[in-house]
Order: structure tokens, then C-alpha cells, then sequence
């Protein structure tokens, strides 16, 4: 019996992360997404070997993501940015998130009931509302600062009689701070902890103070030294719409994509938080080890929800409502939670004052709570479906001629072109294909260039210069359909296509209902292609990774719209 139910637990604790998972294998797409192609000229450099420490260092909007553009480098250079692996470095992070959140939970003395936080943890960690930053890689940044921060203040709280303690919070600090702007916000929290701790003697503290001070300084200067101040946002403080916003972007998490609901929620748990940090500021017996820490990383969400309300408050407390938010604040009603529950168990344990939550209440609450989460899981399926259905099609138009769509991927269209020719030049990301190397056999097959369409006459251009290739081939060996169809240049690969076109006409001719998919189809931008004239040999691909060349296309390109067949 206590078998199941410890499995029963577990398997509680693990469902939102399988529930995720699921998420990304069948709902994420290789595309890099908005802020993404800004990276591209860094990828370039580091390709080029002339990637300098400025590039890293240099601010993007108001932020220094100096460690997450390491990592995403490495990711990249090991993946050819494959952007499926950012996505698995959330999920990572998010894990390690979680293990230091059940770590804390048990270590903090005053917890009784360390299962129903560590499952509630759970929830809230790996939760769907959050969805933008589990799709999208460029949010390497946040879980990098939320994981950065939960360990830097978990070693000054609950690990400081270990000799390496500190030593570990100011390194995860200094990370926190340079993943993600709000990481500022460690240094004054570590020094309100420090000051207040009564567990440190004065001479101690004092020393303390000042290795921290002087820290948090030197971090400050270096974020702020040549800092480019963005234009404001801001058309003069509104106190009501500060205050719906805050109490919006701290509720998002239960309330979710509704504006009300969130204010509501946001604004009742902020009434009891300064209840509890009332107590632990005023009174100095209720402050413990345990209280400090989850009181520390309850207002560090508390500091970024205030910075956000003073430089977006303008744009409206919808603007608050953005899943990017909620991983942020997910640490506040994690914390939140933990200090409720600590405090009524202190109080039961030392028999100062009876509970006045009674237990239908406390039902209650909870019933709502796990209400509004699952309505809100389930709105937040739906956009992170919607997203992906608007992405996905990108995987093969990026590729292609086709650009009504690009914007989906980024509003600047023209940046996105550009940033798509060094991706290609680089044999990143959509191009790493590119890389694969021909490895040509001898085998019979059967196929036919149906058509070649495009500016391939000296009289006719497609527009923006687009060259579009098709036919059918089989293996005719095996008289099997090959795997696909690529297109290259001096041996190198310059398009690749799917056996996506059926053709009827060639199973009836073979006699093989296998061979329906043997149709092809290919189209080549101009400006993935070199200027001159250049001989495109077509192969096909059989299921073990061979190459036999089926047919050649003589093209002449004077630049990326003017391509014609050379005389």
C-alpha cells in the first residue's frame, strides 16, 4: 500500500514534464523564431572565426545574455543550430529548475508535507501556460536566470555553513545577472537577507557585507558600462494601470489569458505574501533559514513583475498576460505556497496562534486553483498548436520562392532575406543539409524531368527570380521509390525535395502500387544560387544513403531574380 501510494506521487510529479515532452516531439518545428534571427550574424562570425568577445557582450534590447549566447553557441556549433536542441536545453533547465526547487523543499526544516509541494512544483514548473518559452529556443535565457537564481540564493539560505556556499552564490549571481536583465535584482535581495539573518553574528556579518556590497557593485557596473538606454515606453505613470499590471503579470499563472481573473489573483496572493513578509521583517523569530530563502525567491518575481508594470504598463496589463512572463512568475506562487504552508505548520507545531484557514476553505481554494490551471492548460494547447500550425509550413517555404509567409517568422522581412543567404552561405539551421556529403553509386533507375519552369529562357523570369524543377524517378534495380530527390553543384548540395507527388501514370506503367510517391518537385531561389553559369546535377536518394545521378539542369545566374539557360 505505501508502495502505490509513494508510485502514485511520483508519477504525479513526473506527469507534467511527460505531458511537455509529448508537447515538443509532436508540436515544435526547427525554425528560428523572431529574436532568432538576430543571432545569425554571431553564428556567422563563429563560422568565420572572427567571432570577438564584444559580440557576446553586447546588450540585446536591455538585457546581457552573455552565458545563454555561449550556450547557444556551443549548441550550435555541435548541431550545425539545430533548434531542436535549444528546445531540449529548456527541458533541461527546467528539470534542474525543478531538482533545486524538491532540493530546497527538503531541505527546508519547517515543511512537514514535502510531497503535495513537490508535485504542486511540478505543475507549476513544467507548465503549458508557459508555452511560448518552451517552444521558442531563444528563451535559453530565462530558465538560464530562473534556475541561476534559485541556486545562488538556495546556497546563501540553506547551504551557507558549507564553506563553498557563498563562493556558489555569487557565481550563480554574476550568471543570473548576464542571462537575463532582471538578474540585477539577486544582489539587493542577497543583502536584505544578509542584513536581516539572525542566525549570522554582527562581526560576521559585517564581513560579509562587504565581500556581497562589493560584488553586487562590480556586477552592476559591468552590466551598466556602455549600456545603450532603449526609447521609453512609458507617456507618464498611470498608478491604476501600474497597479492592474503588476498584480496581472503576478497572477498570470493561476488566472492565465484572462485579464480579470489574473488581477484578481495576483492581487488577493500579494495581500497574503506582505502578510507573511510583514511577519518576517517585523518578527525576528519567524525568520529561519527556511523563511528567508522561499521569502527571497518569492521577491525576486516580486522586483521583475514591478520593473515590467514601470516600463510596459503603457502598452496595457494585457501585455502582462504573455506565457513569457509566467516562468518568472511561476517562482513567486511556488514560493508563495511553500511560505502559506510552512507558517500554518509553524503555528500548529509551536501552538502560537490557531489556523484560520478552516478546511473547507482551504478546499475550496484549492479546487479553484486546479480549476483555473486546467482551463488555462487548455487554452494554452490550443495557442501552442495554432503556433506551430503557423511555423510549421516555414520548414519547406524558407527553402523556397514563396514569401507570404515569412512574416510569421519575423516582421522584418527584408532582415529575415538577408539573414536567410548567410544561413545558407554558413550551412546553419534549414541549410545544414547542405553539409551532407554525395556519395555517388552506379545504379540503373528510371525517371524524367516533366518540367522546368522559371527564367530559364532569355525572355521569360519568374518572380523573384525563382527556378522550379520536377519529374519522377525510381531505383529501378530494386523497382522501388527512392527516399528523395536532391539537387547540387560541383557535388555540393544546393536543395534537397521530399517524394511527395503522386503519380498514378507511373505505377500503372511499372506495375508497382509501391511507386505512387515517385513524383518530385523542386524550387530553387535565386539567391541561394552562385552568379555564372553552373551545371545542377539531380540525384536520387536511396533508403541507405546512396546517390545516383538521373538527370542534369545547365542554368546561368546574373543575380538573384535574372536566371536563364546559357547559350
Amino acid at each position: 500500500m505505501i508502495t502505490q501510494k509513494r508510485s502514485l506521487r511520483v508519477l504525479l510529479c513526473i506527469f507534467p514534464l511527460i505531458l511537455l515532452v509529448i508537447m515538443l516531439r509532436n508540436y515544435s518545428t526547427n525554425i528560428p523564431f523572431m529574436d532568432q534571427w538576430s543571432f545569425v550574424p554571431v553564428l556567422e562570425k563563429m563560422v568565420q572565426n572572427t567571432l570577438t568577445f564584444h559580440d557576446l557582450w553586447v546588450q540585446h534590447n536591455e538585457h546581457r545574455i552573455f552565458f545563454p549566447k555561449i550556450i547557444m553557441l556551443v549548441l550550435a556549433k555541435l548541431t550545425n543550430w539545430n533548434i531542436y536542441f535549444e528546445l531540449t536545453a529548456n527541458i533541461v533547465l527546467g528539470v534542474f529548475i525543478y531538482l533545486i526547487v524538491v532540493r530546497s523543499i527538503l531541505k527546508t526544516k519547517e515543511i512537514i508535507n514535502h510531497w503535495i509541494l513537490c508535485i504542486l512544483s511540478s505543475f507549476f514548473i513544467f507548465s503549458l501556460v508557459q508555452w511560448e518559452n518552451w517552444t521558442w529556443g531563444w528563451q535559453i535565457q530565462i530558465f538560464l536566470n530562473v534556475l541561476s537564481v534559485f541556486v545562488s540564493l538556495y546556497s546563501f539560505c540553506l547551504h551557507k555553513n558549507n564553506k563553498n556556499g557563498y563562493i556558489i552564490t555569487i557565481i550563480f549571481g554574476i550568471i543570473a545577472t548576464f542571462s537575463f536583465a532582471n538578474g540585477v535584482f539577486i544582489w539587493p535581495i542577497i543583502l536584505l537577507i544578509l542584513t536581516i539573518d539572525p542566525s549570522i553574528s554582527i562581526q560576521e556579518k559585517s564581513m560579509k557585507f562587504l565581500v556581497f556590497l562589493s560584488a553586487t557593485l562590480l556586477n552592476i557596473f559591468l552590466f551598466f558600462y556602455g549600456y545603450q538606454k532603449l526609447g521609453s515606453l512609458s507617456s507618464g505613470f498611470q498608478p491604476w494601470v501600474f497597479i492592474k499590471y503588476f498584480f496581472a503579470y503576478l497572477g498570470s499563472p493561476i488566472g492565465g489569458f484572462d485579464g480579470r481573473v489574473s488581477i484578481i489573483c495576483g492581487g488577493l496572493s500579494f495581500i497574503a505574501y506582505s502578510l507573511i513578509a510583514f511577519k518576517i521583517l517585523f518578527k525576528k523569530r519567524f525568520r529561519t533559514d527556511g523563511t528567508l530563502f522561499w521569502f527571497s525567491t518569492s521577491l525576486y518575481p516580486i522586483l521583475s513583475g514591478i520593473l515590467s508594470a514601470i516600463g510596459r504598463s503603457i502598452l496595457g496589463y494585457e501585455q502582462a498576460l504573455s506565457s513569457r512572463y509566467t516562468t518568472i512568475s511561476n517562482m513567486y506562487w511556488i514560493s508563495l505556497i511553500t511560505l502559506i504552508i510552512m507558517f500554518e505548520d509553524y503555528f500548529k507545531v509551536t501552538q502560537l496562534f490557531k489556523s484560520k484557514l478552516g478546511t473547507k476553505f482551504k478546499t475550496v481554494v484549492l479546487l479553484i486553483v486546479v480549476v483555473l490551471f486546467i482551463l488555462n492548460s487548455g487554452v494554452s494547447y490550443q495557442r501552442w498548436v495554432a503556433h506551430y500550425n503557423d511555423l510549421h509550413p516555414l520548414e519547406n517555404e524558407l527553402l523556397a520562392c514563396n514569401e507570404s509567409n515569412f512574416n510569421r517568422a519575423l516582421h522584418d522581412i527584408n532582415w529575415l532575406k538577408s539573414s536567410l543567404v548567410e544561413l545558407n552561405n554558413t550551412k546553419l539551421s534549414i541549410f545544414s543539409f547542405k553539409r551532407e556529403k554525395i556519395r555517388e553509386v552506379s545504379i540503373p533507375s528510371s525517371s524524367n524531368i516533366d518540367l522546368i519552369r522559371g527564367n530559364l529562357s532569355e525572355t521569360s523570369l519568374t518572380k523573384n527570380g525563382c527556378l522550379q524543377i520536377s519529374g519522377w524517378v525510381i531505383d529501378a534495380e530494386r523497382n522501388a521509390p527512392v527516399s528523395r530527390v536532391v539537387a547540387a553543384i560541383n557535388n555540393e548540395i544546393i536543395m534537397t525535395s521530399s517524394m511527395t507527388v503522386e503519380r498514378p501514370d507511373i505505377i500503372a506503367h511499372f506495375n508497382n502500387p509501391n511507386l505512387l510517391k515517385s513524383g518530385w518537385w523542386l524550387e530553387i531561389s535565386g539567391a541561394f544560387l552562385p552568379i555564372g553559369i553552373s551545371k545542377i546535377d539531380l540525384y536520387g536518394v536511396r533508403d541507405n544513403k546512396k546517390y545516383f545521378k538521373f538527370g542534369t539542369v545547365n542554368i546561368q545566374v546574373e543575380d538573384s531574380e535574372t536566371i536563364f539557360a546559357p547559350e
